[in-house]
């Protein structure tokens, strides 16, 4: 949406986020990754065929959240 404060959608004030149409606020790159997908349940990625290929997803991107962007 133009012409909002982005402190109104995340009070965090850095990216990423996503607005819902409903409002609510996602703000973590993980969070938004899984919600995503999670959005198309046909549509199948090895990862959530099976439960531990889904955790190990959850590991590659806490890896990439904490350790890549430290800087």
């Amino acid at each position: 949406m133009r012409g909002r404060d982005y402190l109104a959608i995340n009070p965090k004030g850095y990216v990423p986020a996503l607005e819902l149409d409903d409002r609510r606020v996602l703000t973590e790159g993980p969070a938004i990754v899984q919600y995503l997908a999670d959005q198309k349940p046909r549509i199948r990625t090895r990862a959530a065929e099976r439960h531990f290929e889904r955790y190990k997803l959850q590991e590659m991107l806490s890896y990439i959240t904490s350790e890549l962007h430290k800087s």
